[in-house]
């Protein structure tokens, strides 16, 4: 943790030549500290955990890529017939945008450009995208975005949030994102929150909300006790992704 406090950032080949171990002793204590919250897993490397600043979106892409993969698959198979659906900007909503793809009894409202590319591919669901400023991963933000979502009523709200309290607080790392996140929740009649196992216990700034919003949580792998508990509380019924 040192090395990387003074480094900001370490492959896997680097920190194992540091400490003067195999690279699989170092991808072993990479994925435990990225567990507890610690770091940071990106393809080949790690960097700090920042409450703040969220990593690169390139690197986000890169970031357990197979499980983004698993939690789309997941995330769309309670998505129902005929429904109409928001879908937040990120690497994981891209995941769900090109699951949704293969469908074409849906309606997607969006704000996301990236995720308004994989679904117009196949020319499967009716597509809005929300105008507004755009920031440089492609997501729009701003009053005009948030006004463009109040116009819609939809079933579902998808998306993911950059980490989870041990209390349930809900958190991102940007109020003007949230700002439209918040909007497409506020106008839906259900909330699918995806999250990867590295979300638990992850520090962020901007509040989002709270677990007890959340109709279905989908995530990767089971739950920890104290989320566990959590959730029990809220009635928010646990997908774990295939």
């Amino acid at each position: 943790m040192q090395l990387l406090r003074e480094r900001g950032y370490c492959t896997v080949d680097e920190m194992a030549s540091f400490l003067s171990v195999t690279p699989q002793t170092i991808r072993h204590d990479f994925n435990t500290l990225a567990k507890n919250g610690m770091l940071r897993r990106h393809h080949g490397g790690v960097s700090l955990v920042s409450s703040t600043v969220n990593a690169e979106y390139a690197a986000r892409r890169l970031d357990l890529r197979q499980e983004k993969q698993r939690l789309a698959r997941a995330v769309v198979g309670e998505v129902p017939k005929r429904a109409s659906v928001f879908l937040a900007a990120g690497t994981t909503m891209e995941a769900v945008a090109a699951e949704l793809a293969l469908r074409g009894d849906l309606k997607v409202i969006t704000n996301s450009t990236s995720a308004t590319r994989v679904l117009n591919r196949t020319g499967g669901p009716e597509i809005y995208l929300a105008g507004g400023v755009v920031r440089n991963e492609g997501g729009t933000v701003g009053m005009g975005t948030v006004r463009t979502i109040e116009e819609f009523r939809c079933d579902l709200a998808l998306m993911s949030c950059g980490g989870i309290e041990a209390d349930g607080t809900l958190l991102d790392y940007n109020h003007s994102v949230v700002m439209v996140m918040r909007a497409m929740i506020e106008q839906s009649r259900g909330f699918i929150l995806t999250v990867d196992h590295a979300k638990f216990l992850r520090p962020a700034t901007v509040r989002l909300g709270h677990l007890r919003e959340v109709s279905v949580l989908v995530t990767d792998e089971a739950l920890p006790p104290l989320f566990a508990a959590q959730v029990a509380a809220t009635g928010t019924r646990v997908v774990v992704a295939d």
